[in-house]
């Protein structure tokens, strides 16, 4: 019996920490994570920028990059998260994104989305 493939949003923050956290053979946590058959693992373009903004060592960006280019990680910006959300609600896709990233936005910082995003609605 087939079981139903998982998805997994990778952030910023899982990347930086899961590819610091080693075992005492050098195996980061982040493979480990990747190994898990039943999941497809996702992140934003801006991942990329954002672990980049600090001096992190060991940089985990080669490691991104080489999992991206080998199709482990599916690498979304937003017109690929637009056009997927065209597929289900045609020409409600926009708003349906707009109002993901208020509640996304919302969820951590009260007041942050009206202060940068707050001109879409």
């Amino acid at each position: 019996m087939e079981m139903d493939k998982k998805y997994a949003l990778l952030d910023t923050d899982f990347l930086y920490k899961a590819h610091l956290a080693r075992n005492t053979a050098n195996h980061t946590l982040a493979e480990f994570v990747l190994d898990f058959n039943d999941y497809e693992f996702f992140c934003h373009e801006m991942i990329k920028e954002e672990l980049t903004r600090h001096e992190i060592n060991p940089n985990p960006n080669p490691w991104l990059e080489e999992k991206i280019k080998a199709g482990r990680i599916k690498l979304y910006s937003d017109q690929d998260i637009m056009n997927e959300l065209s597929k289900i609600y045609g020409v409600a896709a926009t708003l349906t994104y707009i109002s993901l990233l208020k509640i996304s936005c919302d969820t951590f910082n009260a007041g942050f989305f009206d202060e940068y995003y707050g001109i879409l609605f």
